[in-house]
């Protein structure tokens, strides 16, 4: 699939969409929302790797960086993913 297509698909758009709305929960939510969104993240990318690998490298970066947010939301320390 060429990218263009891939950053018009279906499956694409979905991801932006639940990225976004995970980021915006984690701004204005403590650690009980970080725990929920944790989790409904995990499970999405779990899933979007198994069956859309060329959709979860577009948002590999992402899937790290709201890991990163959550683990400060929930402990209160700092970590960084490589």
């Amino acid at each position: 699939m060429k990218l263009g297509d891939l950053l018009k698909s279906k499956d694409y758009l979905d991801a932006k969409a639940r990225v976004k709305g995970w980021k915006g929960r984690l701004e204005k939510g403590g650690a009980k929302e970080a725990a929920l969104v944790r989790d409904e993240k995990s499970a999405f990318f779990v899933k979007l790797r198994d069956e859309r690998p060329d959709i979860y490298l577009a948002f590999q970066v992402d899937d790290k960086t709201l890991s990163e947010t959550i683990f400060k939301l929930l402990t209160g320390r700092e970590i960084i993913i490589d």
